[in-house]
């Protein structure tokens, strides 16, 4: 009598060879999903890079050598298809920003796009020069073709490369704060000139009239700190909710994230504010005083200029005695939890968000004791975990050097 041999897998065999399959995909995953993110991640710095070369190329040719004509800001610079780094870099033949987005960033557009949404009249902000609303294609955005809006954003900006899903530092749009000088009554000896923010800017430091504008290259250059800490792009963070949900669909970009509602990014970061002991902070022109420089009457506890460029010999504390330090919370860890920002040296670095709350916090202090839900929606920052090393990153105020020489007024 033969015995058959027997052929197959039994049911638990089959059921033990899935396990093992499953197991090894579990383990697979999130190894696939690294690497995924480790490309886009190089897209990204390759990207930067792309961004640099085009700011470097401006700079060559400007007779003030500045990096760009400003940000990417129709109602503060301009059309957005003639002036800004994105136009600079588009007309150029430099390269087209609305092909080179961040591929780990879900927000494919910036907030800027909604300022050509819905029209119904168009005013500069900030010190913005009227004439540079209406030229390039911005001239055709009117109240009566509020209607086509949409279209015609898709046909004159994005189909032709005007756009992009990145930040810029406030340092490359706007260089540093405008001053004046304060007189003083009483024959009073100085070893400064008692300066402050022009009064009429306090409140537009983000906008062209409170400030100096397009970063330079000479700035950079003669400055007080190393090009490699100035940072002049990075990684964009979404914008404020009152402002940042696309108001339409651009047509023809429905399958590319710009759809009705859809979360937008921010141009640029707001600038310096004012910390607030008490816990956040205060944007710049709603604190009480701005101290710039120090004299020997009144002398200020920790003046903006002496706290960042110390005499010799004096050392202060950071951040415990900075009074100001940058909003950076426009900078976005959209690369599992790691943004990327671009040096004026044209270095590239990796800062992590430590705390997991979304954003990077230079120093700011935070009252964690708190148990008022708005208080943290409004500061952003869950507790005072510094983000943004001093020694690798930039945080405060000036990065042009203290000019002001000793004055004796007697």
């Amino acid at each position: 009598m033969k015995i058959r041999s027997r052929k197959g897998f039994t049911l638990v065999e089959m059921l033990v060879v899935i396990a093992i399959i499953g197991m090894l995909v579990a383990l697979l995953l999130p190894a696939l999903a690294a690497a995924r993110e480790a490309a886009r991640k190089t897209q990204c710095k390759n990207n930067l890079r792309q961004f640099f070369v085009s700011v470097s190329l401006h700079a060559d040719s400007d007779p003030q050598e500045r990096y760009s004509t400003g940000a990417y800001d129709w109602q503060r610079d301009g059309s957005i298809d003639t002036y800004g780094w994105v136009a600079d870099m588009v007309n150029r033949g430099a390269g087209r920003p609305q092909e080179l987005l961040c591929p780990s960033n879900p927000s494919k557009g910036s907030e800027k796009l909604n300022d050509y949404l819905g029209v119904t009249s168009i005013a500069p902000k900030e010190g913005g020069d009227p004439a540079k609303l209406d030229d390039g294609a911005s001239a055709q955005f009117t109240p009566a073709a509020a209607a086509q809006a949409p279209t015609m954003i898709a046909k004159h900006f994005l189909d032709k490369g005007f756009g992009t899903n990145y930040m810029t530092s406030w340092f490359f749009a706007r260089t540093g704060p405008a001053l004046q000088t304060e007189s003083l009554s009483g024959g009073v000896r100085l070893y400064y000139p008692s300066n402050s923010i022009v009064p009429a800017s306090k409140s537009a430091i983000k906008g062209l009239g409170g400030s100096l504008g397009p970063l330079s290259r000479n700035v950079v250059e003669q400055g007080a700190l190393a090009s490699s800490v100035i940072p002049i792009f990075g990684d964009a963070n979404v914008g404020d909710a009152k402002e940042a949900f696309l108001e339409e669909t651009i047509p023809g970009y429905e399958g590319r994230g710009l759809t009705r509602g859809a979360r937008l990014v921010e141009s640029f970061s707001d600038g310096p504010a004012a910390r607030d002991a008490t816990g956040g902070f205060q944007a710049w022109g709603k604190a009480t005083e701005h101290t710039v420089y120090n004299s020997t009457t009144t002398p200020p506890t920790n003046p903006i200029f002496g706290v960042e460029q110390p005499a010799p010999g004096v050392v202060w504390n950071y951040p415990t005695d900075w009074t100001h330090l940058q909003d950076y919370r426009d900078l976005g860890p959209v690369h599992s939890g790691n943004c990327n920002v671009l040096f004026a040296d044209g270095s590239i670095k990796e800062f992590k968000d430590i705390n997991g709350d979304g954003y990077l916090n230079p120093g700011f202090d935070v009252d964690e004791t708190s148990t008022d839900p708005a208080y943290f929606a409004a500061v952003g920052y869950t507790n005072d975990t510094v983000e943004l090393p001093p020694a690798l990153i930039f945080s405060g105020v000036f990065i042009q050097k203290d000019f002001t020489k000793k004055m004796n007024l007697d």
